[in-house]
């Protein structure tokens, strides 16, 4: 994304500070670009050195203090990094980084259908999961919000035409990580559901399908929190006063529905476990609250002080785009977190990526929270020192590690017993019907 524009006038280091951060954050993101390229074209090996070369120039050029051509500095830095980025998306170009949208056509809607279909028949009253999934006493309300999410379906698959694009409305085919298949967006109007176009192939419908019961739980009256997700099975260790809350409860319902029980075993139980559920809890929520803030909003008040981008002295249009950038290190920081990492408990504390490119975390032995402090912290300086993110990973570390004071108000209480019964809760696994936060 280009930098904004420099303000004419200014009297505060601030902006100066938002400045470095933007611009180490585009810059990485320019890095991965390039790097992440399935067919790199001659001049991309050049662009690389070009950025590396911007990177330092950031952390050396611009003069000291009240010098008096700082202003003149920062703003002939921005102008080459938005130079560099124009050159690198023409010649390494981002999907759907033209703004155009694809309608679904006659075979991929179809597919879309089928994979609703398969979405809807889970909240069949023959299912006889959901007691297992949820418990006996959750039953009753689980039934009634399947019945909600396959409403939300069947009116989202009514809004959407085969041959017409779609718009913030029923579903719509975009550009998404590639482990995401769907991802839906709330709007005054009800919200919309994203798809990956590379799920909607025959061998893949069964898991659109299940992403799909995900996701439009999250368009609910009284929508679902992402607490923890199905990979690693820790969502398993929730009490049951969550898993109605929880979408990654629905989407396994769906999972365990459709492949006839063949799905991911459970987590262990053990304490290393419950400590991963709230590294991945903590970054979760500050994923979504990132993504949030991305529009403007009284919200953005506690978090604009704690990363020094209040309105009144850096301006709106930056403070806009440090938001941007912090949702786009908190995609780094999901990417990382949600691969497979490992925590395990050891004296010396270490983040190493194997080839497999999934994280594994050593914390010196602690409470849940606490030794997910710790983990945040290692991961938030090793993305820093790769580049991935912008800001002071100081400053990341607390925005993730003190989620409960930035996120919704209204899960403020949640988020905060969840923390708690973290912490209290035996070692061991949750069961259906155990008390919850």
């Amino acid at each position: 994304m280009p930098l904004p524009a420099v303000p004419d006038s200014y009297a505060d280091v601030d902006l100066e500070r938002a400045f470095y951060v933007l611009a180490q954050q585009q810059l990485g993101d320019l890095a991965s670009q390039l790097a992440k390229a399935k067919a790199p074209p001659p001049e991309a090996a050049g662009l690389a050195r070009q950025v590396a070369a911007a990177q330092r120039t950031w952390q050396e050029d611009l003069a000291p203090l009240g010098e008096p051509n700082r202003n003149q500095q920062l703003r002939k830095n921005v102008a080459a990094a938005n130079e560099l980025e124009r050159k690198v998306t023409a010649a390494v170009p981002r999907p759907g980084a033209d703004g155009t949208r694809e309608p679904f056509g006659s075979a991929r809607f179809e597919m879309l259908k089928t994979a609703v279909s398969m979405a809807c028949s889970v909240t069949g009253a023959e299912n006889p999961l959901i007691a297992s999934v949820f418990g006996t006493g959750n039953e009753p309300a689980a039934r009634r919000r399947l019945t909600e999410i396959a409403e939300i379906l069947a009116k989202r698959l009514e809004q959407t035409s085969p041959g017409i694009a779609g718009d913030q409305a029923g579903f719509v085919l975009a550009a998404l990580p590639a482990t995401m298949k769907a991802l839906a967006s709330t709007t005054p109007k009800g919200g919309y559901i994203r798809i990956q176009p590379n799920a909607l192939k025959d061998a893949d419908l069964h898991g659109l399908a299940t992403a799909l019961v995900h996701e439009a739980s999250h368009l609910m009256a009284q929508p679902t929190v992402d607490y923890a997700y199905r990979p690693g099975g820790l969502f398993h260790l929730l009490p049951a006063s969550l898993a109605p809350r929880n979408a990654a409860h629905f989407e396994y319902l769906a999972a365990q529905f459709l492949s006839a029980g063949r799905t991911e075993a459970p987590a262990d139980g053990s304490a290393q476990a419950k400590a991963l559920l709230v590294l991945q809890f903590k970054v979760t929520r500050a994923w979504v609250r990132a993504s949030d803030l991305t529009s403007p909003g009284p919200g953005r008040i506690p978090v604009a002080g704690l990363f020094h981008v209040d309105p009144d002295k850096v301006g709106l249009a930056v403070a806009t785009a440090m938001f941007t950038a912090l949702f786009a290190a908190m995609e780094a920081v999901m990417s990382l977190v949600q691969r497979n990492t490992t925590l395990t408990f050891a004296a010396a504390e270490r983040l190493t990526m194997p080839a497999d490119g999934a994280a594994q975390v050593t914390v010196a032995q602690a409470p849940p929270t606490a030794a997910a402090t710790a983990a945040i912290d290692l991961i938030c300086l090793h993305l820093s020192r790769q580049g991935r993110v912008g800001f002071r990973h100081l400053d990341l570390a607390k925005y993730i590690d003190d989620i409960a004071s930035y996120d919704r108000p209204g899960l403020a209480g949640e988020v905060a017993g969840f923390l708690r019964w973290a912490d209290s809760a035996p070692v061991g696994l949750g069961t259906p019907d155990s008390d919850g936060a």
